[in-house]
């Protein structure tokens, strides 16, 4: 995974940080796939067949793969702790799976890179299966990352690049069809938002905030007049936005406009590259206006918006 092009999955609280990888090291461990001084080479032919039934039967085989599976683990946790509520690893679900691949996409990853993740995940469910003694996640997550594996990587990156902001964002966001798909990218280009608050089109109406945005917090977003009066103009119908329609209309858009796709995270790009840009231009320091623009993002570290800013 590059962490130079797509926004990382932000850590959670210090306790969650340590259920999560607790859990996560502790079902590894019980699993008993940890095969390091056996031969990998004679366990793959002693279990020859598909990706999906190696995945199965054979161990891991070196410590770096242990770690770098324990981290993709820990990564698909932590959305699914922020997005689902859940607090064990025994309540993750397929479905998560699928939403977690699609939030990959959304993200600009890579193809390679989103590839890696479901292949890891693959190795997870099986993990689970072994370490919890229950359960056909191997099964059930496989068929789940097969049913999505197309609809993601069609429209992710071939290659992880260094810039992810797009050139014409405002003529982007008016080539959108449909209104509600509109307001969603407006909102995210003027008010940096991620795109599981800007779809949240009811509760920015009627109180002008987002309670529960990432990490728990409340946000207020400073929502321009203009998208204000598109948002109030909406049907009651409309309110409620469909995230794979959206992330289609912005593609579809990105095609009209001859552009690179970046995913929605392209237009918090935009937004953290123009509000440091007007940072400095007010006389900030290159460390102020960091320091501003990282606060206006929601990161917990400046590090993060760098990202943003390349």
């Amino acid at each position: 995974m590059s962490k130079h092009s797509a926004e990382e999955f932000n850590e959670l609280g210090k306790n969650q940080e340590w259920r999560i990888k607790n859990q996560v090291n502790n079902v590894f461990v019980r699993s008993g796939m940890l095969a390091t001084g056996e031969s990998r080479h004679e366990d793959k032919a002693a279990h020859a067949g598909d990706s999906h039934t190696m995945a199965q039967n054979t161990g891991i085989h070196s410590w770096g793969t242990w770690h770098k599976l324990q981290g993709e683990a820990r990564t698909f946790c932590r959305f699914a702790w922020q997005n689902y509520g859940i607090r064990n690893v025994n309540q993750l679900k397929p479905q998560m799976v699928s939403d977690f691949a699609r939030e990959l996409g959304a993200r600009g990853y890579s193809r390679n890179s989103i590839n890696n993740y479901m292949s890891g995940l693959n190795r997870f469910a099986v993990v689970l299966d072994k370490g919890l003694g229950q359960g056909n996640r191997s099964e059930t997550w496989a068929r789940e990352i097969a049913s999505v594996r197309g609809e993601v990587l069609g429209s992710a990156p071939r290659l992880d690049t260094g810039a992810r902001s797009y050139d014409r964002p405002d003529e982007l966001v008016a080539s959108i069809r449909g209104e509600a798909y509109q307001v969603v990218a407006s909102l995210q280009l003027a008010c940096g938002l991620r795109l599981n608050d800007a779809m949240k089109l009811r509760e920015l109406r009627d109180t002008g905030s987002i309670v529960h945005s990432k990490g728990g917090q409340t946000i207020t977003p400073n929502i321009p007049d203009a998208i204000k009066t598109a948002l109030e103009r909406l049907p009651a119908a409309e309110l409620h936005v469909d995230k794979a329609g959206y992330l289609n209309a912005l593609k579809n858009a990105c095609d009209v406009q001859n552009t690179a796709y970046y995913g929605s995270h392209g237009l918090r790009h935009n937004y953290a590259i123009n509000q440091y840009n007007n940072y400095r231009a007010e006389g900030m320091s290159k460390a102020e206006a960091l320091k501003a623009t990282s606060e206006d993002m929601g990161h917990h570290r400046i590090a993060i918006t760098l990202v943003y800013l390349r």
